[in-house]
């Protein structure tokens, strides 16, 4: 009977190579890729370590700067006043109403108290300084190169097609805001130039 040769790790049956030669180098090559995956883990890792910002991480606490800088403040004499009557408020109501208010209620209650006293930004886009300023010399008679000059940076720098555009640019603009001060001043009856 045929003697079936020895099977190694790594070594398929059938396999004329000789175990005691190939087993070893098999065995040494399973260990280098182990340890190329090794490497290649560490260099993942290190790869998603340089996506970190590389500043110092300062902690705040928590809290945003403008929120630091608010707790230090010292509050004024009248905002004591008024936090002592808004408490005295809130206990009126508490006081009166009991614990009827579920907490959406009570949270509408102090958005209508907020609302009464953080008064409203006025409301629309803000008027650029560039077109006002612009639109002012304007109507002291500057015109042309010479209103680009004084309201455009850089404008003798500029090539002709860039000059060409940011003029039509200022010019519109000029002409966008003399249009809605006119129609404003017509809404509420006052003629203007």
């Amino acid at each position: 009977m045929p003697e079936e040769p020895t099977r190694t790790a790594g070594m398929l049956p059938g396999d004329g190579r000789d175990p005691e030669v190939f087993g070893p180098l098999e065995e040494r090559i399973r260990q280098e890729e182990r340890q190329e995956r090794a490497q290649r883990r560490k260099v993942r890792r290190k790869s998603r370590a340089r996506r970190t910002p590389r500043y110092p991480r300062v902690s705040t606490g928590g809290k945003s700067p403008a929120a630091r800088k608010r707790a230090t403040r010292e509050p004024s004499e009248a905002f004591a006043a008024a936090e002592q009557i808004a408490r005295h408020a809130a206990a009126e109501i508490r006081g009166q109403f009991g614990n009827r208010f579920n907490r959406d209620e009570c949270q509408r209650l102090a958005n209508a108290l907020r609302s009464g006293i953080v008064t409203k930004h006025k409301p629309g886009r803000r008027q650029k300084a560039q077109i006002t300023a612009a639109l002012a010399d304007w109507r002291a008679g500057m015109r042309g190169d010479d209103l680009c000059r004084a309201h455009i940076l850089g404008w003798e720098k500029h090539s002709e097609w860039r000059r060409k555009n940011e003029k039509r640019v200022l010019v519109d603009g000029i002409r966008t805001r003399r249009r809605r001060e006119r129609a404003k001043a017509k809404s509420i009856g006052y003629t203007c130039v």
